[in-house]
């Protein structure tokens, strides 16, 4: 049975949220040729939405899913590993 502290798996959860915050300039440079092509009114503010959600995520250095504006993580755990410490 291998075991594991919680204190690494809070530190390696908190490193991966913290990677999440780069946008590359691919994700960056797609909303903004979209927004001027798009014909619909309701696109257009859905486009507007994602960009203040990215703009918001880069300032404030936060997570943040693409397109919900929430960002999800699974962690999973073997059957094998026993967690130690607080939880």
């Amino acid at each position: 049975m291998k075991k594991i502290s919680a204190e690494k798996i809070s530190a390696a959860v908190r490193q991966t949220c913290m990677k999440a915050t780069v946008w590359p300039a691919t994700i960056w440079s797609r909303p903004w040729p979209a927004k001027k092509e798009e014909e619909s009114e309701l696109g257009r503010a859905t486009l507007d939405q994602l960009l203040e959600n990215l703009k918001i995520a880069q300032k404030e250095n936060l997570p943040i899913c693409q397109d919900t504006g929430l960002a999800v993580f699974f962690v999973e755990r073997g059957e094998e590993v026993t967690i130690e410490g607080r939880r």
